[in-house]
């Protein structure tokens, strides 16, 4: 930062200030003269008040009411020195009770100052990353407009609250509505009394929910068991969670929440025992509009467990169908994408009935052989991908009756390809054939080189914008 900025009292625009630990370079002093700063203010280089943390509070944040948006940075070069001087740097930039958005980044210290769980009334997200040593957060229960609360690499921490869950006030997050817990190996729970959780379980006494919450998403925290009560989400990511942990994931409504059907968005990532999803994660899916399924390893051709129903002929005569008949009431399904599933050898059987699918993603799957032939019936298709499932022989005559597909992509399907090559009659086939021919009134591109070779799909955000995820 150039020099004298202090001087320009008048300004309102400030939304980077970096220190450095030059003789001349910018000092948080520079920041006291500043009260007429407005939007965002981001504070880099934290780490260069090692040395004179007294410095930090000259900025003298918690008198400036401009700033909504904070964000305080500390280069990712640990030492072991730094966690006390961090601790008063973090100390003295206290920001005013006004602030409605604060990002810690980088901090190395143990515990954040008492500051952090003053009543701020109008903070309205949080967000702390990479702050590796951090052993303890303040109670934060209590803020009243908390919406987002982003913990993410907090590699030591083990429990978010370390106080009395019984003992807690009524307000527990009374706003919040998104969660994310991403990077944390070491973390086992929500509170750290697990014992007197187990026993108010035991006792039927109710532990505090989060009465607002609709979008959770957990990544990459292999220890945590369990979360507190929660109404029916709308938006669910796990990835490198334990079963024990999704089991108490809920979809549904219980006696504590009305009843409703809301859940719109689910991505299950690196879960490695699941076979079929949990009760909880089955009931009341109706909603459900992207279904995302990947490194599931034991995953096999079902999604559902294993519940038949024995009250129609048709389930009896067909026992497969049992189980489908739970899923088959998807009507909103849109979004499928199932990647890397070593186990799956052709679409869940289930599939059939999610007649308004539109997007079908199958990627890295090397034991997929097969499209059924029921795939005809998906009508609303519109785009289908098949992406490096070297096994896969043949598609389907069924597949020609998807007149609303305007966009197909195979590549890296080694087996179609060779036999292909090998009979010498892509043209033939891909060209006159019934599969390939009149059917396809709006198949934009059916030229199989072609086809064989594209490249990869665009990013799974942007299949979510073109489907307008999101929308009622």
């Amino acid at each position: 930062m150039p020099e004298g900025m202090g001087k320009l009292t008048c300004l309102q625009t400030l939304s980077l200030f970096m220190l450095d630990s030059h003789k001349h370079g910018s000092k948080p002093s520079e920041l006291n003269g500043l009260n007429d700063q407005k939007g965002s203010l981001e504070i880099i280089g934290l780490e260069n008040l090692k040395s004179t943390p007294s410095e930090a509070s000259l900025a003298n944040l918690k008198e400036k009411k401009g700033p909504q948006n904070l964000t305080l940075i500390w280069n990712l070069n640990w030492d072991e020195h730094r966690s006390q001087a961090d601790e008063r740097v973090l100390a003295g930039l206290e920001p005013h009770p006004s602030i409605e958005s604060l990002r810690i980044s980088g901090y190395c210290g143990v515990k954040f100052p008492n500051w952090v769980s003053n009543p701020l009334v109008k903070l309205t997200r949080i967000v702390i990353v990479n702050c590796e040593r951090l052993q303890n957060l303040p109670p934060i229960h209590h803020l009243p407009a908390l919406h987002s609360l982003y913990l993410v690499n907090l590699t030591s921490l083990k429990f978010i609250d370390n106080n009395d869950p019984c003992s807690s006030s009524s307000l527990f997050f009374p706003s919040l509505e998104s969660l994310c817990l991403m990077d944390m190996a070491n973390l086992e729970g929500w509170w750290e009394r697990e014992s007197i959780v187990e026993e108010a379980e035991k006792q039927g006494n109710f532990l505090p929910t989060f009465p607002r919450l609709t979008i959770l998403s957990i990544s990459n925290c292999p220890k945590l068991a369990s979360m507190p009560g929660h109404p029916p989400l709308t938006d669910i990511t796990l990835d490198g969670v334990g079963l024990q942990m999704m089991r108490t994931i809920r979809t549904s409504s219980d006696n504590t929440f009305p009843s409703s059907s809301s859940l719109k968005s689910l991505e299950l990532k690196g879960i490695e025992d699941l076979k079929t999803l949990p009760q909880k994660l089955q009931q009341n899916i109706n909603s459900l509009k992207f279904l995302y399924m990947t490194e599931c390893e034991n995953l096999e051709n079902s999604l559902f467990d294993d519940i038949r129903s024995s009250s129609t002929a048709s389930t009896s005569n067909h026992p497969e169908l049992g189980d489908a008949m739970q899923w088959k009431f998807l009507h909103n399904l849109k979004f499928l994408r199932l990647e890397n599933l070593p186990k799956l050898v052709s679409l869940p059987i289930e599939v059939q009935h999610w007649t308004a699918l539109k997007f079908l993603f199958i990627s890295k799957c090397p034991n997929f052989r097969r499209l059924p032939e029921w795939i005809g019936g998906l009508v609303a298709l519109q785009e289908l991908e098949i992406l490096e499932c070297p096994k896969l022989k043949s598609l389907p005559e069924g597949i020609g009756e998807l007149k609303a597909l305007n966009h197909l992509r195979i590549a890296g399907c080694s087996e179609l390809e060779e036999d292909a090559k090998k009979e010498a009659r892509i043209g033939r086939r891909f060209h006159t054939s019934p599969v390939f021919g009149s059917s396809f009134c709006t198949l934009k591109d059916m030229k199989m080189p072609a086809i064989l070779t594209l490249h990869i799909l665009p990013f799974l955000q942007d299949r979510k914008q073109s489907m307008g995820y999101g929308e009622n």
